[in-house]
């Protein structure tokens, strides 16, 4: 799990099932780069690290899967605790999971 006010976490888990194929399967994605990608301008050299500054952060994952080409549900998907705990329309925003997820056809 990961809180968005922590550092990006190094790895996670990255679930692929196929209902059709019988398959549920899991591997570690880990972080093999990061960069700040917000604009710049020459007042606020750094805005991830300026208060009242929305920064934007690109981690980037890698794994490697296989996936059987016979099977056309794939699913991959993983849960992450990473909501900015300043949000005002969920209770205890910083503690609820976001999910993400692919649908492969």
């Amino acid at each position: 799990m990961w809180n968005w006010n922590a550092s990006a976490p190094p790895t996670f888990i990255l679930d692929y099932n196929s209902n059709s194929c019988g398959s549920n399967n899991s591997s570690t994605m880990n972080q093999v780069s990061f960069q700040n990608i917000t604009p710049a301008c020459t007042s606020i050299p750094n805005p991830c690290n300026t208060p009242g500054i929305v920064g934007i952060e690109e981690y980037i994952y890698q794994t490697i899967i296989t996936l059987p080409n016979n099977c056309p549900d794939w699913i991959l998907s993983t849960c992450l605790n990473a909501r900015n705990g300043a949000i005002t329309t969920i209770t205890n925003p910083g503690g609820q999971d976001s999910m993400y997820t692919i649908r492969i056809k």
